[in-house]
């Protein structure tokens, strides 16, 4: 970040410091009880700290997401899972060989932690699951363009982590959602804009098998320097841990302790560097885009922009000239002929090197379709597969069902998309039971998802049970590939469900011929009848072993709490409550209105609209609601005031107060 912060235009640099400056000001003036009980002292806010923060967005949880199925494919390798099973699960993205000896994979050394757990990082939005959509006045029953957006991420902290605001520029206004630390509106709109993103899922990462010997990194034709940092971090009470961080040209490389001596010295073997579009650069030009953005007049004019951004995103925007557009960012490597973008390639052969990165207007832009709308929810984008940008985005489902909404009819306006907002309805239900609905037998439980209406509301039992089927289903598939244990890991603790359910789907319900290498079955059949052969079995399994004296509402699997994001349940008895809860979530992974908990390193983690938004164009105000409030001070009552409003699906208005002539 401070390499970064040395190339700040003048422009940017200014901005960014007027905005640390009263940053500063003010925390010195009012220091946060919460630094108090923690006896934490005055830390001066640098423009390398809202750089750094930058960086952090754009890579845990996001960029973080490909990493670790890359990781998973590589150690999925190296323990011998056949390549063939790995290309079916990850169809079409793995070429028919390997790009990479097979043989190299057990030899590699893992380091097993990718990013250690701490609060600071819990902290930090990570906007994977989100929806957002434009109408123009075609589809719009106002006459003029509208956008709703709900960014869903993990809810359950308080303060809500969006600070929503209200700026002026002259006789022009903002409004939106900031974080703090961060120097600008990162979703909202003016006058004459609005403006919103979802996570892009492009593929702006690649790990490399990297061999180490003697200290230095083996090339074709000769050997490299390994770069070697030394970092020593001191606790409280004093103790000092030191951290030994090696790097090559590619990226970072990840060691685990035990290969680094008590010298700071790397054992001889092979190890994965792993290399980020943007792991040098990026939040500089990020300033740049946050400082203009809130201030655009056109959707052109925002898109020129906004592809700049060194974050994936699938950037919205509608205009008052009736204009809407899409346009993606991020940087896109150039990579290798050889390269398929998720099997780690063999870094001692320079062929196999990133070459450069894409030109800007290879990015995929979208502007006024004649369908009069456009949507994104961290889908498979139209052209992301020509311009080989996206590889393993989200399940469709919910893109889907806001296409749907969007093309019943031409009145779409403000109740329409509040209601799409709370929409409960799951298309990834609905496409199971479909395929077995007559083998569903004629039982109390069978009748229960007979009649079930696909809506994850928070009583409905048939959810419940259903969720019990697909996680059998998923087992029964993925298990006796890489071992039960390794199962449990992967679909309890880590985000993969989360984010690659599609993956397992796509076999389950559509699969190819050459997925008939997944299902180990004893008898030879078409691909179609062995995928409904597990849904029978998981189906047959999950109603025989779960009656329905013994099923519970969906809400009882959707319990959580706001906790504090900093004290979390080691809060003084002296204080107020400043927890919430608990409470239940509506919907699942592919509804809508997502409602996705799990348990994440000892955790609960939610995955939840944080902010809804809807506004007209011509409208000076717009339709939002935070769960918890505009205040991150938990003795006023506007600390969590919104949080019920949140969870019945209810808005308030957030006015412009600029008045017209």
């Amino acid at each position: 970040a401070r390499r970064e912060e040395l190339h700040l235009c003048e422009e940017d640099r200014s901005y960014l410091q007027a905005y640390v400056d009263g940053l500063n000001l003010e925390r010195r003036q009012n220091i946060p009880v919460e630094f108090k009980i923690l006896k934490i002292p005055f830390i001066e806010w640098t423009l390398a700290d809202s750089l750094s923060l930058m960086k952090l967005m754009g890579f845990l949880g996001l960029a973080q997401t490909q990493l670790n199925a890359e990781k998973f494919v590589a150690q999925s390798l190296a323990k011998g899972v056949d390549y063939k099973v790995l290309r079916s699960l990850f169809h079409p993205n793995l070429p028919e060989k390997s790009p990479t000896d097979l043989a190299l994979f057990p030899q590699i050394n893992f380091d097993e932690t990718i990013i250690p757990e701490n609060y600071f990082f819990q902290s930090l939005p990570t906007l994977k699951n989100s929806n957002n959509w434009v109408t123009n006045s075609k589809k719009n029953s106002s006459g003029k363009t509208m956008m709703a957006f709900d960014p869903h991420l993990e809810v359950n902290r308080l303060p809500a982590l969006w600070f929503e605001a209200v700026c002026y520029s002259g006789t022009d206004y903002s409004m939106g959602i900031t974080l703090p630390g961060v120097p600008g509106f990162i979703m909202g709109r003016n006058a004459k804009l609005c403006f919103s993103f979802t996570y892009g899922f492009m593929d702006t990462f690649d790990y490399f098998i990297e061999n180490i010997k003697d200290g230095l990194v083996s090339q074709e034709q000769t050997t490299a320097g390994l770069n070697h940092r030394k970092v020593i971090k001191k606790k409280k009470s004093g103790e000092e841990i030191i951290y030994h961080m090696f790097s090559t040209d590619r990226g970072p490389l990840e060691v685990a302790p035990d290969r680094i001596s008590s010298q700071g010295k790397i054992k001889d073997g092979l190890y994965l560097s792993r290399s980020w579009s943007a792991e040098y650069n990026g939040s500089a030009q990020a300033i740049g885009v946050l400082r203009k953005l809130h201030l655009c007049q056109s959707t052109d004019e925002a898109c020129e922009l906004s592809k700049r951004l060194f974050i994936s995103a699938n950037w919205l925007f509608c205009d008052s000239e009736d204009n809407i557009a899409y346009q993606q960012s991020g940087y896109l490597p150039k990579r290798s002929q050889f390269s398929d973008g998720i099997i780690p390639l063999d870094a001692s052969k320079e062929r196999n090197h990133w070459q450069s990165y894409k030109d800007l207007d290879a990015l995929i832009r979208i502007v006024n379709p004649p369908e009069g709308y456009l949507c994104t929810a961290n889908n498979q984008i139209a052209g992301s597969i020509e311009n080989k940008s996206i590889k393993l985005p989200m399940g469709s489902y919910r893109a889907d069902q806001i296409k749907a909404f969007l093309e019943a009819d031409d009145n779409h306006d403000h109740i329409k998309a509040k209601s799409m907002q709370s929409d409960l309805f799951s298309r990834q239900a609905e496409s199971y039971l479909k395929v077995i609905e007559n083998d569903i037998p004629d039982t109390p439980s069978g009748r229960l998802l007979k009649q079930w209406d696909y809506n994850y509301n928070e009583d409905s039992i048939a959810a419940s049970l259903f969720e019990t089927f697909l996680s059998l289903c998923y087992s029964k598939l993925i298990s006796p590939i890489i071992g039960q244990k390794a199962w449990i890991e992967l679909s309890q603790n880590t985000h993969f469900l989360a984010d690659y359910y599609g993956l397992l789907d796509r076999i389950l319900l559509n699969p190819q011929e050459t997925d008939a290498i997944c299902f180990y079955s004893r008898e030879a059949a078409p691909v179609k009848e062995m995928a409904k052969q597990y849904l029978r079995e998981s189906l047959f399994e999950t109603l025989s072993s779960h009656p329905v004296a013994t099923l519970k509402p969906w809400k009882q699997k959707q319990r959580f709490t706001f906790k504090h994001i900093l004290l979390g349940d080691k809060v003084p008895k002296w204080l107020p409550l400043i927890n919430a809860g608990p409470f239940h979530l509506s919907g699942s992974r592919a509804t809508i209105n997502q409602g996705n908990l799990y348990t994440h390193m000892g955790r609960v983690a939610t995955f939840a609209p944080s902010y809804r938004f809807v506004s007209a164009i011509s409208d000076h105000f717009a339709f939002t609601i935070l769960p918890g409030g505009p205040s991150d001070r938990f003795w006023k009552e506007s600390y969590k005031s919104e949080i019920k409003l949140w969870k019945n699906f209810q808005y308030k208005t957030l006015n412009s107060y600029i008045e017209e002539d």
